[in-house]
């Protein structure tokens, strides 16, 4: 919920010519994306 309304304000502030510029990008959400696996140890 928090999310959809940092991008509501986001979009419309952009929109409005007053996002800031030192605004930075929207974080990553959700759970990290796991490494490439691993070959087998022998």
């Amino acid at each position: 919920m928090n999310a959809q309304i940092e991008l509501m304000l986001r979009e419309n502030l952009h929109q409005r010519g007053r996002l800031p510029k030192s605004a930075g990008e929207l974080p990553k959400r959700g759970r990290p994306k796991k490494d490439a696996p691993k070959p087998p140890a022998q």
